[in-house]
């Protein structure tokens, strides 16, 4: 029997093989990290984010505020610092109105001021739009998020779109992400026109990141948010949540999932993808129109980063987002029973900076959990499988002569 025409074909699909995981789409493979700790080691305030460790005052510390604010704008009416002030403490107690009727009375009082510098007169302009874009929005969502009355959202938009070309550097770029969501929610995206493997984001409708065959697709590569100027996106959307209330939002929570699986980082998404889940599980639901009719019950399309994770590295995500929000849910009723004492004995933040400074601190999150996750392979495996394919082939020819010489 010619034993290299025997195996033959063996060497060649060997090397088929090599070959697919070396030039394929297996290339998207290669860019996905294998362990949480090695993904969220450079982004621990994006943890910080999905477990929610991070503060959300009680009501009363805003109550506080209002009204000490009040006593002072009843005493000085151009202390335009305190209008703020004010204004932000009744759209956190859901007094939109209020809020609203807040910021009316600044302006008034910013055309009538004539003696505030360049620098103080930008600073301020910009907080009222910003201010009351972001309460306009707000007071939409509030109120039902009536699609018939898109009044109050398309108002709220175009406030935040005039305080973004104001000031497009303010808050870090976050009222740029802020307005892609409006945007987003006032001509929410097809669901049906985007990839079939995700639910549309903020960002779906963007050039570049709305193409369905890059978005979550086997070409998405982790420079793509760089290239098409999203570079800030993670950044941008998690300031979203810590500076506002959008850590309750179902749509904001999944694009952030879907960013962190944009750029390769799998069991980030995951992550991420629990606190998705953990609000639907709480009754929330995406704020899109026609999203639910239309994936009917493949829920698991929120389960961004899931198809890139074994079943045992899913599990030990799970596992440790299930921990870390039990610290993050304990360090803040923590600080919120401090902020009720300092309440109950009449001092404020405000008032009383050196009692504030005595606040605990968070407790450290658990370390991230560093596990292996076989379901892809690692650069070097394939650099490996390369050079094996290469020694088979060189092996192959030589065996292949040397038969050939016994021959004659």
């Amino acid at each position: 029997m010619d034993f290299a025409r025997k195996y033959y074909g063996l060497f060649i699909a060997l090397g088929f093989c090599a070959f697919l995981l070396m030039a394929g789409d297996g290339r998207a493979c290669l860019w996905d990290k294998d362990t949480l700790a090695e993904e969220g080691g450079d982004l621990p305030d994006v943890v910080d984010v999905i477990v929610g460790r991070y503060d959300l005052f009680p009501a009363e510390y805003y109550q506080a505020r209002l009204e000490r604010v009040t006593k002072v704008i009843e005493e000085d009416r151009f202390a335009l610092p305190e209008y703020d002030d004010a204004a932000v403490a009744c759209d956190r107690l859901g007094r939109f109105d209020e809020a609203i009727v807040w910021m009316e009375r600044k302006r008034a009082v910013l055309d009538e001021i004539d003696t505030l510098s360049d620098a103080d007169r930008f600073d301020h302009e910009y907080r009222y739009l910003a201010n009351l874009g972001t309460f306009y929005a707000h007071r939409w969502v509030a109120s039902g998020a009536d699609r018939e009355d898109l009044a109050d959202l398309q108002r709220g938009r175009d406030l935040i779109a005039e305080a973004i070309e104001f000031n497009p550097d303010a808050h870090f770029g976050r009222e740029r992400y802020q307005l892609f969501a409006l945007e987003w929610l006032l001509d929410p995206p097809n669901p049906e026109e985007v990839h079939r493997q995700l639910v549309p984001v903020f960002l779906s409708s963007q050039p570049g990141l709305g193409d369905r065959d890059l978005l979550g697709s086997s070409r998405s590569q982790p420079e793509d948010l760089v290239k098409l100027g999203f570079e800030d996106a993670i950044e941008g959307i998690s300031g979203l949540v810590t500076l506002g209330a959008a850590g309750e939002s179902v749509d904001t929570m999944h694009t952030l999932a879907v960013l962190l699986q944009l750029e390769g980082r799998s069991s980030m998404a995951y992550l991420a993808s629990r606190r998705t889940n953990e609000l639907r599980e709480l009754g929330r639901e995406t704020l899109h129109p026609t999203l639910m009719e239309v994936i009917g019950d493949q829920t698991s399309l929120f389960d961004v980063g899931a198809n890139s994770l074994e079943e045992g590295a899913q599990r030990t995500v799970r596992v440790y987002y299930e921990k870390a929000r039990k610290v993050a849910r304990a360090g803040r009723e923590a600080r919120n029973a401090f902020i009720l004492e300092m309440h109950a004995r009449g001092e404020h933040r405000d008032t009383h900076p050196e009692v504030w400074a005595r606040l605990p601190e968070f407790p450290p999150l658990p370390p991230l959990p560093d596990y292996q996750n076989s379901a892809y392979i690692s650069e070097e495996t394939v650099v490996n499988l390369m050079v094996g394919s290469m020694l088979f082939f060189v092996l192959l020819f030589l065996f292949q002569d040397k038969l050939k010489l016994r021959k004659k």
